[in-house]
């Protein structure tokens, strides 16, 4: 775990949670983990998580607002802290609360509480398979494969293959920021992209079984 901040991928959006008062070494680090990620975070959230012991002023808040912008990200919640912080972020036009995610209406027993967090690239012959639910920060690449026995969610683009809802389970979802798949399997049915196709807007998807087909729609992170 690095010593200043640390970085997960959510469906709400990407989670700071500094674990130092040192912001130089904070806003250093965050930088350089952004820089190495490339694009693929951008266009998402950022939510800053601080604890009660957190000092944080406008400065140091505009200075990482305009980091986060460099990268196409945008800051939308400061979530913690005290009420003096809590006071300023409101004052910035900012979140201090995130609001609740929707009711998944059709895996309400699927909760990403229980997920397996994968943070990593999945590249041509590489596998990943998980036994419960899986959030991948990162992509899966043409050649690469995804398996779940439950749901499936991707911080990123899905190139490759992805199988939810592994052992049978026709609730599963599959859910990314950018869904252009070689293959989607949920449970015992298969979808793929017809070859010569142009590659579709990027924007977070949602694919899921209705009527005995895997139907493929805009996802603005809540559930099914």
């Amino acid at each position: 775990m690095n010593q200043f901040i640390v970085i997960k991928g959510t469906p709400q959006g990407l989670r700071l949670q500094p674990r130092s008062n040192n912001w130089e070494q904070v806003l250093n680090t965050l930088q350089h983990s952004l820089q190495e990620a490339g694009d693929f975070f951008r266009g998402g959230r950022v939510i800053l998580e601080l604890s009660p012991q957190h000092s944080l002023n406008e400065v140091t808040l505009a200075t990482l607002r305009e980091l986060v912008e460099k990268y196409e990200l945008t800051l939308w919640a400061v979530t913690g802290g005290n009420l003096k912080v809590q006071r300023l972020v409101r004052q910035q036009g900012l979140r201090t609360k995130l609001p609740q995610p929707p009711v998944p209406r059709r895996d309400a027993a699927a909760k990403e509480a229980n997920a397996q967090l994968v943070e990593r690239t999945l590249r041509s012959g590489q596998r990943l398979q998980a036994t419960q639910h899986v959030i991948l920060v990162g992509d899966v690449n043409p050649g690469g494969e995804i398996v779940a026995n439950g749901n499936i969610i991707v911080w990123g683009r899905v190139l490759g293959t992805a199988h939810a809802g592994a052992t049978g389970d026709r609730f599963a979802t599959i859910r990314a920021l950018e869904l252009n798949p070689a293959q989607l399997r949920i449970a015992g049915l298969i979808t793929r992209s017809p070859e010569g196709t142009k590659p579709r807007p990027s924007e977070p998807e949602i694919a899921y079984i209705q009527e005995n087909s895997i139907v493929v729609e805009p996802w603005s992170g809540g559930g099914k």
